[in-house]
């Protein structure tokens, strides 16, 4: 047969080179066959590269013959698609009609299904971009593969569906195609019914009326082969169904029944494939059947584009891909990109392509939040300053677009299902309005919670090793007048001796420790400022009730180790620059007050109660007055008569004051815990935008947003 009229010669591949390459049509080169005939494999010449490809030998005995030999011909030799089998060649020398296409390794999707070895390591990510392969093949075909032709399939099943080394789809047998007229608003062709049975649109076969909507209707079947890991024509039983059931019909049952509606979910429960059911993620299988239930409805008018159909398969897709997305930016090594949180940044942009700020019910907030709660369980405390840096960006991204008072919807109870929310979009240099639901106020909400909660577990954690410094310093203080060198107060900085602060050294080092790791984080400012605050308020309170609680601590010879160590300390201060240090110095408020006590009791200052107690320990109660006087021993270790002095003054203001009912106002309260207050850290930050691309994969490509913080 002479197919001169098609223009192909220079894809002719003579009979001879298709008789070596399947050796004489050999039964061991056999690896398929269908309508329209055997299907044997074999590797050409090096004339034409040596590809592996699949033959297709027309049956001159079967359904199909010189017609659909050149339909199809004439078809995939237009087709140029990543979803649609490759065309090699053809060859009608004689009596032979071959179409040679390239070879899919993994050979049809439904020997898969069929094959409970193999679809067990098919998982439901790679199902669902296995469909979406189909889903857009189907469209590239629906779309017009010439300049007024579009195609519809008109037998499309899983069985020609194959899949190459990747698991990439491709669209296969065009023998039963049809070119339709494209540009129209109907496409539509009077034919006699054909395909496969359990595939065929009923509308297309009770009339004879091709349409696209048919290959849309197939395609939906073959979506629910994929879910329920059932081919069509095969019976099953579900549940307490006695009678096997074609998988039509069993998902007719449970989505048209309207007795089961309130059933339907756990009915299509039963529907899933057992080899996927453990890591599959169910809003993403609900929003897949969902877009197949719409494939397969009677009504034509009813059932989706192809463009609707390829963003169900996309969004359920997303939904299933997003735990190990999510899972991978919070769990990531530290990444930053122009002192950028890139996993802050990442997530915010994943959210806005999820289209997750605007969505009524969605459970990708949920997954984070347990990602985020499991990350501060198991990482360190290093790890929880970075990750709490990261959802504080988030957070602070998010409240940059949320525009309503959040004291007008405290505990959500006016109607916050639709709030003015501004999307960052990257494409755009202006924001656009769109509307946030619920969910994202609840997480905003979350988020808040986990920030505080972080934070508070860093300033617990640092407490918990400045805890056995001071306690060193504290345990390692000198207790006679040999340990120390006594001189008059000086300000060179060399007369001091070494040994003096060699015990506070330490602390400092922790201290230029956490500041180090703080910035590299970048933390804001106001944050750092608030934990050195907790921090030096820790140590405050440490310090000074254990002068109030040991004898041994505030006496004359300690003078000189403790104003050592206070000076240190705001040395630190000092050096870390407000910026970063904030008002933590004045934290030591009554370990500076006692140190000047000190002074006072060591070196017989004449100073009046009234002065000491106003001027020199404003912050001091009468009781701890008393207490440290009480305490303080001199050089001689006899009480001076000063501190008799003031001791006696104390007493008498006491046993005056009759308002004062608490006699024991000695030791400091621990109040360094003070909870971070998330919203006043966030009204003090400033963001600005630029445009940015798309996150293509995770950490490949930053979202190009400016942070600064005040």
């Amino acid at each position: 047969m002479s197919s001169s009229g098609l223009n192909l010669e220079k894809y002719r591949i003579p009979l001879a080179e298709i008789i070596r390459a399947t050796d004489n049509f050999s039964s061991k080169t056999l690896i398929g066959d269908g309508g329209f005939g055997m299907v044997h494999k074999g590797q050409l010449s090096e004339l034409w590269q040596n590809p592996t490809v699949a033959i297709k030998r027309l049956d001159r005995n079967g359904y199909q013959g010189n017609n659909e030999f050149l339909n199809e011909l004439e078809m995939v030799s237009s087709f140029h698609h990543p979803n649609i089998i490759p065309f090699i060649g053809y060859c009608d020398d004689g009596n032979e009609m071959i179409i040679v296409y390239e070879y899919a390794v993994h050979g049809s999707l439904d020997r898969h299904l069929q094959d409970p070895y193999k679809r067990r390591l098919i998982t439901w990510t790679q199902r669902l971009k296995i469909c979406l392969g189909v889903a857009k093949g189907l469209k590239y075909l629906h779309s017009g593969v010439g300049e007024h032709k579009r195609v519809i399939h008109r037998d499309m099943k899983s069985a020609n569906i194959l899949l190459d080394d990747n698991l990439e789809a491709k669209i296969c047998d065009f023998g039963l195609s049809r070119f339709g007229p494209r540009n129209q608003p109907v496409t539509q062709l009077v034919t006699k019914a054909s395909g496969t049975r359990f595939y065929m649109d009923p509308i297309y076969n009770e009339r004879g009326i091709l349409r696209k909507e048919s290959d849309i209707y197939s395609l939906g079947v073959v979506l629910f082969e994929m879910s329920s890991g059932t081919l069509a024509y095969q019976g099953r039983c579900f549940g307490d169904d006695a009678k096997p059931q074609y998988l039509v019909n069993l998902v007719r049952c449970y989505y048209d029944d309207d007795r089961l509606d309130d059933e339907v979910d756990d009915g299509l429960d039963k529907l899933i494939d057992p080899y996927i059911k453990d890591h599959i993620e169910m809003s993403s299988f609900n929003m897949f059947n969902e877009i197949a239930h719409q494939c397969i409805n009677i009504k034509l008018k009813e059932r989706p584009t192809m463009d609707r159909v390829i963003e169900g398969i996309e969004e359920a897709l997303n939904i299933q891909e997003r735990n190990p997305i999510l899972t991978e930016c919070v769990l990531k090594d530290k990444i930053f990109y122009q002192g950028k949180h890139v996993a802050g940044f990442t997530i915010y942009k994943w959210l806005h392509r999820w289209k997750s700020f605007e969505a009524e019910t969605t459970s990708v907030f949920e997954q984070l939040i347990k990602i985020i709660d499991v990350a501060i369980k198991d990482c360190t405390s290093e790890y929880t300053i970075y990750l709490s840096s990261n959802v504080l960006t988030l957070l602070f991204l998010i409240q940059g677009c949320l525009k309503f008072n959040d004291s007008s919807l405290e505990g959500f109870g006016v109607s916050p299902s639709r709030v003015s929310f501004v999307k960052f979009a990257s494409e755009l240099e202006e924001a656009q309005q769109i509307e946030a639901k619920y969910p994202t106020l609840l997480f905003k909400k979350q988020l808040t919670t986990y920030i505080e909660k972080m934070y508070g577990i860093i300033c617990y954690n640092m407490k918990v090793e400045l805890r056995s410094l001071v306690t060193i310093c504290i345990d390692q203080a000198p207790q006679t007048a040999t340990q120390v060198q006594i001189f008059a107060w000086s300000d060179d900085e060399d007369s001091q001796p070494s040994d003096q602060t060699n015990n506070w050294e330490a602390i400092v080092d922790f201290l230029n420790t956490l500041l180090n790791t703080l910035k590299e984080n970048f933390v804001p400012r106001k944050i750092v400022q608030q934990i050195f605050a907790q921090l030096f308020s820790y140590i405050n309170v440490g310090l000074f009730n254990s002068i109030l609680s040991s004898p041994k601590f505030f006496n004359f010879n300690n003078l000189e180790y403790l104003k050592a160590g206070l000076d240190k300390l705001d040395s630190w201060c000092s050096q870390a620059t407000k910026e970063y240090s904030g008002l933590a110095s004045k934290k030591l408020v009554h370990c500076k007050e006692a140190s000047e006590l000190l002074v006072v009791l060591s070196f017989h200052y004449s100073k009046t109660f009234m002065e000491i107690s106003k001027h020199i320990c404003p912050s001091l109660s009468l009781q701890q007055l008393e207490r440290l006087c009480t305490l303080y021993r001199g050089i001689d270790n006899h009480i001076p008569a000063i501190t008799m002095h003031i001791r006696s003054s104390i007493k008498m203001l006491i046993n005056e004051d009759s308002t004062n009912e608490d006699k024991n106002f000695i030791l400091l309260e621990d109040n360094s815990s003070q909870p971070f207050l998330v919203n006043e850290l966030l009204t003090s930050c400033k963001a600005k935008y630029v445009a940015g691309g798309e996150p293509a994969t995770v950490f490949t490509k930053y979202p190009a947003f400016h942070f600064i913080y005040d």
